[in-house]
């Protein structure tokens, strides 16, 4: 927001070679030649609009600068005593006495606003304006983050340090707490750095505060001594002229000066005091929002497709047979304030959402993305390539669960629809609200339960050929290829994504609106309205669950590669895995016959459903390779994407993170390592 005027009863006259301080953005330029500031974008742009926390300190800066005026209306160096022979004007007060400001105080040497080209050398205040409401404010100078009692404007007056000290100093300023002024010894004047400060009560939360500030140059007019006479009783004391001794000596506002004159300072009238127009902040009083704590994981490690990390994204991982290990937990630091979390899937396939869904998130029925809602027990058919089989068998269902606190809250709309919305509407009786809400996500991957991991289909001849159907995506196949070892094969389905707000319930315990002002606006990306309503909420964040499973043994139709007992039953495989016991699970190993001095050869192969992973098969040191048996090592065998014969892989979209709106999709991929091939070779010796 821009700086905000407010027209009131200041009008003053400055003088005929005077004009206010005005309030800028900041003070990094250093003075020039004569005192020119180089204008800088938005330099006399203030922002009037900030936050603050309640029942925390509220510190904000605060910018004056004063540019001199000539008497020909055009901003020139200040050639006053005042300077020290610093802003001597030489050539450029030659030239600006020439001008006026009928032809605009033009200069390309030194460009800039007529008005506000040359910093003075007056002492500056700033102040907070009368007759508004000042609440518990303070002003304080600004100091040098090392040294209090070292005023600054710019952080280059701080050798080593930061200006960005504000806690109020004797030294520099003095027993006032609602005026600060200038140094003369940085730069002679001319400028301030003042710091706003107050704390709101904690029952202001969701409230509004406006603060009035104005500035000006004092010059030992505007006073009254007691060697003046009384004042009448009702005429409130007069000291806008007085400058600190201390800061600003023997100045036309140091009244302890010898040389000080008050009446003279006014008959001159050159240069007199004069307040700017009132600079307001508009200042909102918020509370903290919730924040997700431990042990909910946060950990910054997912990246994209394109190798970008993903703010705001925490990839945890969900192992085959293993429970999820995801705990969702959330605290707000305001003291009183209920937490709650919802957690969702904001990602689904168009074809499964429901119309307010669809409305919600402003999404059009595009391409099928094959994106199962993960707390859904809803599924749909899957394309052959990406389900291992020729029918369009589906993947099942994810069937996520969420246990504990809010756990009942199934769509993010909180608020009861029974009356009509207003700051005192409830929340529908399924929402719940705790000190530490903590919220359990509950899922495990299991390949009997096919929600989220299936096997591809193992057909017979007479099964395709009863359907008429081809042997594109099953396991079948005639010929004796250890590259086409498909069966027993594990296929994943796409990774989740699923993401969570933490809210308060500021607004029902305040009677305002606290949160933001419109949190679902249209030009806000659907998959960030947060739905809040008032109260406040945290960033999103959301968790990419990566479905994992172990590689296993694969094998052709003829169960050669790798050798399986011709009993073996792949039909009927479900994903079990094969005995561990000692000697092993004679139904499913194969004996193999060979002759002294007769050449064979064989072939292990593996694969992992993960299509970014890399497979290693290993002999096992016991009992170990027979005497003469060679191993070619792992040999990879790499799978294109859309490759023909069931040899591709699926897996999720995921190019620009959360920021994209979401729309992730199933899609074929290549695999250069997810299977691989081992083979052995052995010639017994007599």
């Amino acid at each position: 927001a821009m700086v905000s005027s407010v027209l009131s009863a200041y009008a003053c006259y400055a003088g005929s070679e005077n004009q206010p301080p005005r309030f800028v953005r900041e003070l990094d330029s250093v003075p020039q030649q004569g005192g020119y500031i180089a204008p800088t974008p938005l330099l006399h742009v203030v922002e009037s609009e900030h936050s603050c926390y309640a029942g925390e300190e509220c510190v904000l800066p605060l910018f004056a600068q004063d540019f001199h005026m000539n008497s020909n209306g055009c901003s020139n160096p200040d050639n006053s005593q005042k300077c020290n022979g610093q802003r001597a004007s030489g050539p450029v007060g030659a030239t600006y006495t020439t001008l006026t400001r009928s032809t605009g105080c033009a200069s390309t040497e030194f460009p800039g606003l007529p008005e506000a080209k040359f910093q003075s050398c007056d002492v500056v205040q700033i102040e907070l304006a009368a007759g508004w409401d000042t609440g518990g404010a303070m002003l304080v100078a600004a100091h040098c983050a090392n040294n209090a009692n070292q005023q600054c404007n710019r952080d280059s007056d701080c050798p080593g340090s930061t200006c960005s000290g504000n806690q109020p100093s004797e030294a520099i300023q003095g027993t006032a707490s609602r005026i600060c002024e200038s140094h003369d010894q940085l730069q002679n004047g001319g400028a301030v750095k003042c710091y706003y400060k107050e704390t709101f009560a904690l029952n202001a939360t969701g409230d509004y505060a406006i603060r009035c500030f104005t500035a000006k140059d004092p010059h030992g007019d505007r006073l009254y001594l007691p060697t003046m006479g009384a004042l009448p009783t009702d005429h409130p004391e007069v000291h806008d002229g007085i400058c600190s001794a201390t800061k600003n000596p023997g100045r036309d506002c140091d009244v302890t000066s010898s040389t000080f004159d008050a009446s003279q300072a006014a008959s001159l009238a050159q240069r007199l005091t004069c307040r700017s127009l009132p600079m307001c902040f508009k200042i909102k009083i918020s509370g903290k929002t919730p924040k997700f704590v431990a042990p909910t994981p946060l950990q910054a490690n997912s990246y994209d497709d394109a190798g970008q990390l993903v703010a705001g994204r925490t990839d945890v991982a969900a192992c085959e047979g293993h429970a999820l290990d995801l705990t969702i937990a959330a605290m707000d630091e305001n003291e009183g304030d209920g937490v709650r979390i919802f957690v969702e899937d904001r990602d689904v396939d168009t074809r499964l959402s429901n119309a307010m869904n669809i409305q919600l998130r402003d999404i059009l029925a595009g391409e099928p993305t094959y994106n199962l809602d993960f707390f859904s027990s809803t599924s749909m058919p899957f394309e052959a390539q990406c389900a291992g089989t020729s029918e369009d068998i589906s993947f099942l269902a994810y069937g996520g669960q969420r246990f504990g606190a809010n756990s009942k809250q199934d769509t993010i709309l909180a608020l009861d629809e029974s009356s009509p919305k207003s700051v005192f509407s409830q929340y529908q009786t399924q929402v719940k609200f705790r000190t530490k809400a903590v919220l359990a996500v509950n899922y495990t991957l299991n390949i009997s339960h096919g929600n989220g991991i299936i096997a591809r289909q193992a057909v017979t001849a007479a099964y395709l050929a009863m359907r008429n159907l081809t042997d594109t995506e099953t396991c079948y196949d005639t010929s004796n290829s250890s590259e086409k070892a498909r069966c027993r094969e594990k296929i994943l389905n796409m990774d989740q994504t699923i993401c969570a707000f933490a809210y308060d319930n500021s607004r029902i315990r305040h009677g305002r609106w606290v949160g933001k002002t419109d949190p679902n606006s249209p030009s806000t990306n659907w998959a960030l309205r947060d739905h809040s309503n008032g109260d406040l909420a945290s960033p999103m964040h959301c968790w990419r669950i990566r479905l994992q499973a172990p590689p296993v043994f694969v094998t052709n139709w003829q169960k050669t590669s790798t050798p399986f007992n011709p009993s073996y039953n792949i039909e009927d495989w479900n994903g079990e895995l094969l005995s561990s016991v000692s000697g092993g699970d004679e139904r499913h190993q194969r004996l193999i016959l060979i002759r002294i001095g007769e050449e064979l050869s064989f072939s292990f192969v593996a694969q992992d459903p993960n299509p970014a992973d890399t497979v290693e098969i290993l002999i096992l040191d016991d009992p170990g390779l027979p005497a003469g048996m060679s191993s070619s090592g792992t040999l990879c065998l790499f799978r294109a994407a859309g490759a023909t014969a069931g040899a591709g892989m699926c897996s999720a979209q995921d190019l620009v993170g959360v920021q994209s709106g979401f729309q992730t999709k199933l899609k074929q991929v290549q695999s250069v390592c997810s299977k691989a091939r081992l083979q052995l070779s052995w010639k017994p010796a007599a």
